[in-house]
């Protein structure tokens, strides 16, 4: 989302530019999520659409 215009899946960068594809789902939050709470939030969406994470290096 851009907060400047609004627009959800377009940006500008000396033109519009749009997403041309499909948004499965968008989740706002009022605030920075915190390391834990993004991991939370990659982890829901990947069960939910059955996509792999990446395996991390860190402990």
């Amino acid at each position: 989302m851009n907060a400047t215009n609004g627009f959800v899946g377009a940006g500008y960068l000396g033109k519009r530019n749009f997403w041309k594809g499909d948004i499965a789902e968008i989740i706002l939050y009022g605030r920075a999520l915190s390391d834990t709470e993004q991991l939370t939030v990659q982890s829901y969406l990947s069960r939910k659409y059955s996509i792999r994470m990446p395996v991390s290096d860190k402990p």
